[in-house]
């Protein structure tokens, strides 16, 4: 009884003890020190004591009412504890500057929890300052292919992307005439070779994958004669 007023006063070490005190085979003493073990591990759980209220759950049997809500809310939180110690470590890479660190990092956290505002809108601007710097140093490859998963909705991404999109076009532009003088010359190799860093630069320049296609037969033609 005194057992009971303690855990109704939310006294719940107090009643721990005098439980202890009781019979330990007795069903009302067993029940009453689950009870006290589960109020005392949503109270931890409340407080952040996540490893202490996993041993006080660990004392009530599995089917007790009650434990299977308390799990799933000790899960709960020590995902979210992870989350922000994760994305802490994440945005500190940022303000160093290592912007491809804090994007891996943050990017393996999405995948456990897609739904933090905060961890997409720190992927967002890793990815942006990412590609930035590339652009940069005129890494235009590595800018485009950071790019590929920005989101729409970030202007400056996407104002980013459309500049590179312009300065790889313009170079298949250098690269395929360099192909046509090669194949002028008939230097069907280095023509081929120029083309297919057209069509890398930009993948949708017909002219060029039709040009390869052309100068690898008319090649062949020739590498099989007599």
């Amino acid at each position: 009884a005194q057992a009971n007023a303690l855990l109704a006063e939310n006294d719940l070490d107090g009643a721990l003890t005098l439980a202890g005190q009781a019979d330990p085979d007795d069903p009302d003493v067993k029940a009453l020190t689950h009870t006290i073990h589960l109020k005392l591990a949503t109270a931890q759980i409340a407080s952040g004591l996540l490893e202490a209220a996993r041993q006080s759950l660990a004392k009530v049997p599995d089917g007790f009412a009650g434990k299977h809500a308390a799990m799933e809310a000790l899960q709960t939180t020590m995902q979210k504890q992870q989350t922000t110690l994760v994305l802490a470590k994440a945005q500190e890479l940022f303000d160093q500057g290592a912007y491809r660190q804090s994007l891996e990092m943050v990017e393996r956290l999405l995948e456990e929890t897609p739904d933090s505002v905060d961890a997409r809108n720190l992927a967002i601007e890793a990815r942006y300052r990412l590609a930035l710097e590339h652009f940069d140093h005129k890494r235009f490859f590595e800018v485009r292919e950071v790019l590929e998963k920005a989101d729409e909705g970030h202007e400056a991404s996407m104002a980013l992307k459309e500049s590179v999109r312009t300065q790889l076009v313009n170079q298949a532009q250098i690269h395929y005439r360099n192909g046509v003088k090669h194949f002028i010359n008939e230097d069907l190799k280095s023509a081929i070779a120029e083309w297919e860093i057209a069509l890398t630069c930009d993948p949708n320049h017909d002219k060029a994958r039709e040009n390869i296609d052309n100068a690898r037969r008319l090649l062949d033609k020739i590498e099989s004669m007599p």
